[in-house]
């Protein structure tokens, strides 16, 4: 169960009471993060490597050394 107050922010994935509440409260006020299921479902179709993720942008590089 999930409750937002007036001016609540609301951090969250893409599923379960989080769909609902931003249903309610409108996209522009929930923070979503991470991938939808047709991105996760493309990612799968092209092949999940996840060394050329981390290596692919400086910061992760950086942060993995």
């Amino acid at each position: 169960m999930k409750f937002a107050l007036n001016g609540a922010l609301t951090i969250g994935t893409l599923d379960g009471a989080n769909i609902e509440i931003m249903e309610e409260v409108g996209r522009d006020n929930i923070f979503i993060f991470g991938m939808t299921a047709e991105e996760v479902a493309d990612l799968k179709r092209k092949g999940y490597n996840p060394r050329s993720t981390t290596t692919g942008t400086w910061n992760c590089r950086r942060s993995s050394t």
